[in-house]
């Protein structure tokens, strides 16, 4: 488990890991706030639209969990 605390916490790039099992969690929607930075390049092409979290494919993404948190 990853533990994000009452917060905004600016994201400038994909957020991911390999494994499974593994659970980000805020401390309630509202107050954990994952937001995307202003003026992020590799977010800006519309033509290539790209994830804010992006587990592993395949066999590797069972039970991987995003909980209390918004994401904006």
């Amino acid at each position: 488990t990853v533990y994000f605390p009452k917060g905004v916490y600016l994201i400038s790039d994909t957020l991911k890991w390999i494994g499974q099992c593994i659970m980000l969690l805020g401390q309630g929607p509202g107050h954990t706030i994952l937001k995307l930075k202003n003026n992020t390049s590799v977010f800006g092409d519309v033509a290539k639209p790209r994830a804010i979290i992006k587990t592993p494919s395949g066999n590797y993404q069972f039970r991987n969990y995003v909980r209390d948190m918004t994401i904006s």
